[in-house]
């Protein structure tokens, strides 16, 4: 989020703007592309192509798969249980999440990588020397 803030405040003078437009995207990001809220399955379809290129997507996949493989959840004998194990809700809600942890992680460490560079460009261009 650092990164995409320094990013368009490198093309916005006023900081409180930038940071603005940078929380409500990464929020609605958040919301919508990481698959918690909502499966993907059940999202419209344009708003399951735009997931595809936000980060949280693939952070949220990696971390449901981390926290939910070989996972066995109990519930007492009055409540309602949706889920005996954690393949149940990895299947439902991040299909192939435990197959595809190395790829999201390769392409989380992408978008980093990108970030970075397209800040050094932003502020290369706006002839900025440092970071205040």
């Amino acid at each position: 989020s650092s990164g995409i803030n320094a990013e368009y405040g490198g093309l916005v003078s006023d900081p409180v703007l930038a940071n603005g437009v940078v929380s409500l995207t990464m929020s609605l990001s958040i919301t919508v592309g990481s698959g918690f809220i909502r499966n993907f399955q059940s999202l419209h379809p344009i708003f399951e192509l735009l997931s595809y290129g936000s980060m949280h997507r693939y952070a949220g996949s990696v971390l449901a798969a981390n926290e939910f493989s070989n996972l066995t959840l109990t519930c007492s004998a009055e409540e309602y249980c949706m889920y005996t194990e954690g393949e149940e809700y990895l299947n439902s809600t991040f299909p192939g999440a435990d197959q595809h942890k190395g790829e999201n992680f390769g392409i989380l460490t992408g978008y980093g990588g990108l970030l970075v560079i397209l800040c050094h460009v932003v502020y290369s261009l706006i002839r900025i020397p440092r970071l205040r």
